[in-house]
């Protein structure tokens, strides 16, 4: 009896496996397209570059290779300088090196020491010059920073001369990578720290009570994630989610330590502010590429 139980069971599940490898059959197989048909297939890029380069690039002689970076290269050459954020970004960076070196950019202040050090820093003329530098940077249409893997990106490496420093690993021979994820990415780590410049000015200026001036600076900050799309990898997409969360973090601390300097119109500011920037989601479109 057991075994006709056995037996029955292992009919029935053979049956099941047949009637499941039908339906596939039926309604889900797909058949593989043919060479001739996959040749008349264009694929849209603009998904992953926004209509500005693709994975191809057409060389001096006319023939057409697969690199990313240097289409990527050769469309931010057509962009205006004018609209690059980079090239102002290093140079702030690098005019105050020495300026930033010993502290810690974007952290909160925990005492009086604390405070007393970025009320100083806050208070330099260099200091509101490179943040009025930052703030018309940060609101441009584009990074413009060029991908290479064996060199420095040239906006940085005339930063670094321009400020005396030494730059070991310049090499204009470089070719532009044929992969992607080789490809140097120095402009997010950078961005990061430009944020967080931001957050230690924005929470100065609203311990002056300067209340807009907070909200103005979260705001250009929150908005310059956008920036990192540029260049679609993941890694990309991951310091945009940390630029917010870093300004969202700033915003709850200062609800937090000074709730009576907001008025109901500057909650609404950053309710909106907040809102706006929800919901970002990781796609892996250039490693799609």
């Amino acid at each position: 009896m057991k075994r006709v139980i056995v037996s029955v069971a292992l009919l029935f599940v053979l049956l099941l496996v047949g009637v499941a490898l039908w339906a596939y059959s039926a309604f889900l197989y797909t058949k593989p397209l043919s060479q001739a048909e996959l040749a008349e297939l264009t694929p849209d890029w603009s998904l992953v570059t926004h209509g500005n380069w693709s994975p191809w690039f057409t060389q001096d002689d006319g023939t057409v290779i697969w690199n990313p970076a240097a289409s990527f290269n050769a469309w931010l050459a057509t962009v205006p300088e004018e609209d690059k954020a980079w090239p102002v970004m290093v140079d702030v960076q690098y005019a105050g090196y020495e300026l930033y070196d010993n502290l810690e950019v974007g952290k909160f202040p925990e005492d009086a020491d604390d405070w007393d050090s970025l009320v100083a820093l806050c208070g330099l003329d260099e200091s509101k010059e490179m943040i009025d530098r930052l703030k018309e940077a940060l609101q441009r249409s584009t990074m413009g920073c060029q991908l290479h893997s064996g060199s420095t990106e040239s906006s940085e490496h005339q930063a670094r001369l321009k400020y005396g420093l030494q730059d070991e690993n310049w090499d204009p021979s470089a070719d532009d990578n044929l992969g992607l994820l080789p490809v140097l990415l120095p402009a997010l780590g950078k961005h990061n720290l430009m944020v967080s410049m931001f957050r230690t000015y924005s929470i100065i200026e609203l311990e002056r009570g300067h209340i807009d001036e907070f909200i103005a600076l979260s705001l250009i900050s929150m908005d310059s994630a956008r920036l990192v799309d540029e260049f679609p990898t993941l890694i990309s997409q991951l310091v945009a989610i940390a630029i917010e969360a870093h300004v969202n973090q700033t915003i709850a601390w200062a609800l937090e330590h000074y709730p009576e300097q907001f008025t109901d119109e500057h909650l609404l500011q950053l309710d909106q502010l907040i809102a706006h920037h929800q919901g970002r989601t990781l796609l892996w479109q250039g490693e799609a590429i």
